[in-house]
């Protein structure tokens, strides 16, 4: 099944995001950005780094039982 849509128009942004958020729960820690070309980062940097490893662990863990 096909509608027509008569004078609606679509404008999407498809830049990409450049930035990584750190989440405790529903509360934003930590934030990293390089959208302008400069890496920066805001907010917690020690409960963020808890974060960040504790996601990146399971996949190191996996990868060196591969050997």
């Amino acid at each position: 099944m096909t509608e027509e849509l008569t004078g609606v128009e679509i404008h999407a942004d498809m830049k990409p995001a450049y930035n990584m958020s750190f989440h405790n729960e529903e509360k934003i820690v930590g934030k990293l950005d390089w959208s302008d070309g400069v890496l920066k980062f805001t907010g917690d940097a020690e409960e963020s780094a808890k974060l960040l490893f504790s996601f990146l662990k399971p996949m190191m863990d996996q990868y060196l039982k591969r050997g």
